[in-house]
């Protein structure tokens, strides 16, 4: 693999490649991060791992709900406003940044 203009922390892979992507908290056997992607606190179990594509932004997102305490939210870096669009579901994402948003606020942190 190669690393180039990236950021890593605390990421685990048997293969890597990055450029000009920030990774944190990320496992998976093999990681491939297109330019100006953002990933954290993912762990994929996969054979195939992760692929992000350019300006990709893949989250892993933890809560307390049962039944579903683990759960992925997606974006783009380029093509989407968060703030514009934090109340719509947005790349196929079961729910809005608004919704995380509440289901979280309750978390003792």
């Amino acid at each position: 693999g190669a690393v180039s203009s990236s950021v890593l922390l605390g990421v685990t892979a048997s293969e890597l490649r990055a450029d000009e992507a920030v990774l944190v908290n990320v496992c998976a056997k093999r990681i491939v991060a297109g330019k100006g992607s953002i990933i954290y606190n993912v762990v994929d179990t996969s054979e195939e791992g992760i692929t992000l594509e350019k300006d990709e932004v893949r989250v892993g997102v933890f809560t307390t709900k049962e039944g579903n305490s683990y759960f992925e939210m997606r974006s783009n870096v380029a093509e989407i406003d968060g703030g514009k669009v934090f109340k719509e579901r947005v790349c196929g994402n079961a729910l809005s940044f608004q919704e995380v948003y509440d289901l979280n606020c309750g978390a003792d942190v």
